[in-house]
């Protein structure tokens, strides 16, 4: 398994947040529960750190509309772009590490953009938290069972912790380790 993160073509990773329009848009499509507009506000600016995807949909312009209260928010979104998937981590920047909106639009999902997303995600909090990282999500256990290793052992609440590295289910149900290293 690569380190390489790789999309489609016509697919571009962008770090910060979707404006909060497309925050909204991408949560209930992919059907998250619905937020109001001040309460994304409020998420995007209470997160650690985030990405979203975009999709070329025509000729480039470029789009400078930006809060600047808000970093990395649509900076470098162009208007051919469509926004059509995103991630946020929630944490203390030391400790805890929260996966929170994983969303993919549904003419966008099986092409692989969630796993970028959460690759993406999972590798800056190796890059700039100290070990170990801790996930609070368990369900991430199996929807992503396949792209990271977590510790089985649960640690309290519904938390695992992350011990880094990349595996895949075998066919007779045992887990390997295919990357060590994000």
């Amino acid at each position: 398994m690569s380190n390489q993160l790789i999309l489609p073509p016509g697919y571009i990773l962008r770090q910060g947040y979707p404006p909060v329009q497309d925050y909204m848009h991408l949560r209930s499509a992919s059907g998250l529960s619905p937020q109001s507009a001040a309460q994304a506000e409020a998420s995007i600016r209470g997160s650690w750190y985030g990405c979203y995807i975009t999709y070329k949909t025509g000729p480039t312009t470029t789009n400078t509309d930006t809060d600047p209260d808000i970093p990395h928010t649509n900076e470098t979104t162009t208007t051919n772009e469509a926004i059509v998937g995103m991630g946020r981590v929630i944490g203390d920047g030391g400790w805890y590490f929260h996966i929170a909106d994983m969303a993919v639009l549904p003419d966008h999902q099986r092409k692989g953009l969630g796993d970028v997303i959460l690759k993406d995600l999972l590798s800056r909090i190796r890059s700039l938290a100290p070990p170990p990282e801790r996930a609070a999500d368990g369900r991430l256990m199996g929807t992503y069972k396949w792209i990271c290793r977590f510790d089985a052992a649960f640690h309290g609440h519904d938390a695992v912790v992350w011990r880094g590295g990349c595996f895949q289910w075998s066919g007779s149900g045992e887990l390997v380790v295919v990357d060590s290293d994000l």
